[in-house]
């Protein structure tokens, strides 16, 4: 994560602007005078740290001179009442800067600390944890870096994903795959190439030149068609644990080489089962969502008149 790129300076300003107004009135009403203080932030819960970086740049934000010491990374494990951030800094700056701080720190703190525990359980299988295709509005790359530090994977950005209503406005399961075959092709449509590139040397393709067609399938019916029509990668929608081994099964006897993902009802305690199915990916659907057990204090320790 490039944590001094205009995404992340953007996406800081954004959640400033919308915590911002309340938190410094209240600031405001409490501080008289300037003051100078220190706080920590300290870990609520046990958990791994994902974040902190990003922490630091909003308060940059609110105070450019503010002392700042990250006593932990992240990917780390934490302790109850361990400090992860140390500050000392303008107090209108960190009472502003509370809300927006611990609210991501705390989101994306949850995701990884999720993924982890989800690795663990199937470690030794070839399957490996994964979020949704959706994510937070404007929190994407944030989300996906908190989902790799956790040691899952992310679909790359050049996927298409068919849905059930992409196969049900198509017409079903092959017509769906024709279009978006073609569709593709047409985007990777064959270019003048230099006398370098035709030798089978191309330094310059872009990651965007490589295209993966994903489908959703609820049954074997459509599964079969799936694999019939090309499709490369198959995404197992809502299916109970025997429906996942026989339709691995299924796509291991036709096509190996096609890519299985499993997507529902996964919990930690039947994770295992379904990482033993054979399966590639299995997605966390509710990865995204707040994480009860992850949470994160800001403490004010004393205050130092400018």
């Amino acid at each position: 994560m490039d944590w001094d790129s205009d995404y992340i300076r953007n996406f800081v300003e954004m959640a400033l602007k919308q915590d911002r107004a309340v938190n410094k009135s209240a600031a405001a009403l409490l501080l008289s005078a300037p003051l100078v203080v220190r706080a920590q932030i300290v870990a609520a819960t046990d958990c791994v740290c994902a974040g902190l970086p990003f922490i630091e740049r909003v308060f940059r934000v609110l105070d450019s001179g503010m002392q700042i010491s990250l006593m932990a990374q992240d990917g780390q494990e934490v302790r109850r009442d361990e400090t992860v951030i140390e500050l000392r800094g303008d107090a209108g700056a960190i009472l502003t800067g509370e809300c927006t701080a611990l609210n991501v720190l705390e989101h994306l703190s949850g995701i990884t600390m999720k993924v982890r525990r989800f690795a663990e359980e199937i470690r030794g299988t070839r399957a490996k944890i994964c979020g949704p295709f959706e994510a937070t509005p404007g929190m994407r790359r944030l989300e996906e870096y908190a989902v790799e530090l956790g040691g899952g994977r992310v679909h790359s950005a050049n996927g298409v994903l068919l849905t059930t209503n992409h196969v049900q406005l198509a017409g079903g399961v092959k017509a769906a795959l024709d279009q978006a075959h073609s569709l593709v092709a047409l985007q990777l449509r064959p270019r003048a190439m230099t006398a370098y590139e035709a030798v089978g040397v191309q330094p310059n393709m872009a990651e965007a030149d490589v295209v993966s067609v994903q489908v959703e399938v609820q049954d074997k019916d459509e599964l079969r068609e799936a694999l019939e029509a090309g499709a490369e990668f198959v995404i197992l929608k809502d299916v109970g644990l025997e429906d996942a081994r026989r339709f691995v099964q299924v796509v291991r006897e036709m096509r190996p080489e096609v890519t299985v993902q499993i997507s529902g009802e996964i919990t930690i305690a039947n994770v295992r089962a379904y990482a033993e199915t054979g399966a590639d990916f299995l997605c966390l659907e509710e990865l995204m969502q707040p994480t009860p057990g992850t949470r994160f204090n800001l403490l004010v320790e004393r205050r130092e008149e400018k």
